[in-house]
């Protein structure tokens, strides 16, 4: 997969991410449609009982995939691009 791709997967997963803890502390009981057909879109079946808690999960497992693939690939070419700081540089 592609760099910008995943970038774009990524963006879009924390955007259904940001709506699903909206409705966790909005205590809400059934998804907007948006949001199912966002969910679908990343291969994620919401049905009409669905467990808003259960899918900020199963997002985070999604999201945890493309992060460790970008991480193996940041490794193949030789680390980041960047040089990381201390706190306390």
């Amino acid at each position: 997969m592609e760099e910008n791709e995943r970038r774009n997967r990524l963006h879009e997963l924390d955007g259904i991410l940001d709506a699903l803890e909206r409705l966790n502390l909005q205590d809400a009981n059934q998804l907007p449609s948006g949001l199912r057909e966002s969910l679908r879109g990343v291969g994620l079946d919401a049905g009409p009982k669905a467990n808003v808690t259960e899918l900020i999960e199963r997002i985070w497992e999604l999201q945890e995939q493309f992060l460790s693939t970008g991480a193996s690939a940041e490794a193949q070419a030789g680390g980041p691009r960047h040089r990381s700081r201390s706190l306390t540089d």
